[in-house]
């Protein structure tokens, strides 16, 4: 079982510019809330069922659609590593990876 859930600097960083983002454009922080909740509540998830998401070309990384978003995490002995958090809306040519 999965001691633990790390998020990386990478995807600490894209997902605050997300929420900055839907803040600028709804002037308000309501659905910056949401959006929070819901990849939390998500990610919470992993610990009880860590290959939840779907396998990507890059070994031992997996990736979990949830609405608008995807969630690309790490699994390792103790700890899932959150590497990035994607709006799918986004430009991707914009795409970290």
């Amino acid at each position: 079982m999965v001691k633990r859930i790390i998020w990386s600097d990478k995807a600490v960083s894209v997902f605050n510019s997300i929420l900055e983002f839907y803040y600028q454009r709804n002037g308000t922080k309501a659905y910056c809330f949401a959006i929070t909740k819901e990849i939390k509540e998500t990610i919470n998830l992993f610990k009880k069922f860590p290959g939840i998401g779907r396998k990507t070309a890059i070994t031992n990384v997996r990736v979990l659609i949830k609405g608008d978003m995807k969630i690309f995490y790490q699994i390792t002995q103790n700890e899932i590593i959150i590497l990035m958090i994607w709006d799918c809306r986004q430009d991707p040519a914009a795409f970290p990876f």
